[in-house]
């Protein structure tokens, strides 16, 4: 009974930074298909490039993308060519104004099941032009990753507004364009 206590103790007294670093050591050592944040880094990659298929093609076919955020109404698409439209109107905006645009996301936490895995955290997105101070959004995700052909890809993607305290103060691995970080 003794050993019982001791060992619930000891996995309990692990901090949440601690087990984000454990978290970010096993996804790092893994490779190609095995690796669940290779969306995420294709994601952030399409961003900076402004590439809607690279984008795109980090959706299953027939992934749902949800929309909501404060002071919009809440916009869905189903389907990749649905997905990669939204993301041609949006790069296109910013083509047209002449701005960059670089999304990180901050992986809080991670459940995997059998052929999925349900991801939940949140993201800055920072959106800079010329000559412009940088402005910084933010945002949270519930993302429902499938694998398809062999690599994992976004099946759901529902966010929502988050506010720059709750990005700043969620604990969580960083992914972006060049992986975790």
């Amino acid at each position: 009974m003794l050993t019982f206590a001791v060992l619930v103790l000891a996995i309990g007294c692990h901090n949440e930074g601690d087990i984000a670093d454990h978290r970010a050591n096993e996804t790092a050592s893994l490779t190609g298909a095995e690796n669940p944040d290779i969306p995420y880094q294709q994601f952030c990659q399409g961003y900076e490039a402004l590439d809607a298929a690279v984008v795109a093609n980090t959706y299953t076919a027939d992934a749902l993308l949800i929309n909501v955020y404060n002071g919009a109404l809440p916009t869905s698409f189903q389907g990749r060519n649905s997905i990669d439209s939204f993301f041609v109107a949006t790069f296109a905006r910013a083509l047209e104004r002449n701005v960059d645009l670089q999304i990180n996301f901050k992986l809080t936490s991670r459940q995997e099941g059998k052929g999925q895995i349900l991801d939940n955290g949140l993201y800055e997105l920072s959106v800079s032009s010329p000559g412009q101070v940088v402005d910084h959004r933010y945002g949270k995700f519930s993302i429902v990753l499938q694998q398809e052909l062999g690599s994992w890809k976004f099946a759901i993607d529902t966010n929502a507004s988050a506010t720059e305290e709750e990005y700043r103060q969620a604990v969580g691995s960083l992914i972006g364009s060049e992986g975790r970080r």
